[in-house]
């Protein structure tokens, strides 16, 4: 599995859904596969605040949340916090979410052949 840096927006052509997601570790992880499933992406949230997502989406852009009431106060963060957390707007042209987060991680993988 390869972990990358990446530049917003993003746009990917393949269904997404949500993999998991941890309350306890506030980690969600949203993956996409290939046509033939032998491929996956995951984009990884830590330090999850909030969240508005659907089970899944056909297709998904990714970019940075500028201002919205919708986003904005939800979760309630602190001052001193806010320069340490990410707001993405998630969507797949009809079902618009978000994620408020301190950690992003986008991964590339390959399912082993047994």
């Amino acid at each position: 599995m390869k972990a990358s840096r990446v530049a917003l927006p993003l746009r990917f052509d393949r269904r997404f859904q949500l993999w998991s997601y941890r309350h306890s570790h506030s980690y969600l992880v949203l993956r996409g596969w290939s046509d033939d499933y032998q491929e996956y992406t995951d984009l990884e949230f830590g330090g999850v605040l909030g969240m508005k997502t659907v089970s899944s989406y056909p297709v998904l852009s990714l970019t940075e949340a500028g201002p919205d009431e919708e986003i904005d106060g939800y979760p309630e963060i602190p001052e001193r916090h806010a320069d340490k957390v990410m707001k993405f707007r998630i969507s797949d042209g009809t079902h618009d979410g978000f994620v408020v987060c301190r950690t992003f991680v986008l991964r590339h993988g390959m399912v082993a052949e047994e």
